[in-house]
């Protein structure tokens, strides 16, 4: 389960997201990894912003640790990848 508080970082950084302002989307999606390095979803989330910047190593450095954690993350990240298109 995740705590409460990255699952705060991670709505703020969601709704940063929306508006298009990826930095603070990945910075917001970093401080909830920062509180619970186990979030596979917010690596998940912050290779979607961090592709769409073009920071193509982070976003497989966070691609790899998203997988490495949970494997059902892969079938997130395709859906997105599909929703993204």
């Amino acid at each position: 389960m995740t705590r409460p508080l990255p699952r705060c970082y991670h709505e703020r950084a969601t709704a940063y997201q929306r508006k298009r302002e990826f930095d603070k989307a990945i910075d917001d999606y970093g401080n909830a990894l920062m509180f619970n390095p186990q979030y596979a979803l917010a690596y998940c989330k912050s290779w979607r912003n961090l592709c769409k910047k073009g920071d193509l190593d982070k976003a497989i450095a966070d691609f790899d640790d998203a997988i490495r954690l949970d494997q059902r993350t892969l079938m997130r990240i395709r859906i997105v990848a599909w929703h993204a298109n």
